[in-house]
């Protein structure tokens, strides 16, 4: 899979809805969707944070930017050892966003690529 195909298996725009989000957590199989807008990361979602706003009555058509996590974490463009060092402190991460400088998305590290 190219980094291309890679980054939109795990990216989404902030106006798609919940719905949107779920299918694409589905999809990817990783319980995490990256809210990215004109390229940078602004947010994360995660099939937790779906469930919560659900039972908080949101329906499943808002737009993800008023459920994503702004307080996310990310690594450096290749950067494996910050990556495998947020695995192992965080059970819950199933991958983490590699991003630059300047908030724009360079790629995607999944749990499953560090041993």
């Amino acid at each position: 899979m190219g980094a291309a195909e890679l980054i939109a298996k795990f990216t989404i725009a902030p106006n798609a809805s919940l719905e949107e989000a779920a299918q694409k957590i589905e999809d990817n199989k990783y319980g995490t969707v990256l809210v990215v807008e004109g390229g940078r990361v602004v947010g994360t979602v995660t099939d937790g944070d779906m469930r919560k706003a659900l039972l908080r009555h949101r329906l499943a058509v808002i737009p993800i930017h008023e459920v994503m996590n702004t307080n996310f974490l990310s690594v450096a463009p290749g950067d494996k050892t910050a990556a495998k060092a947020l695995f192992e402190s965080r059970f819950y991460l199933r991958l983490v966003p590699e991003v630059d400088s300047e908030g724009i998305l360079r790629g995607v590290i999944r749990r499953d690529e560090i041993r």
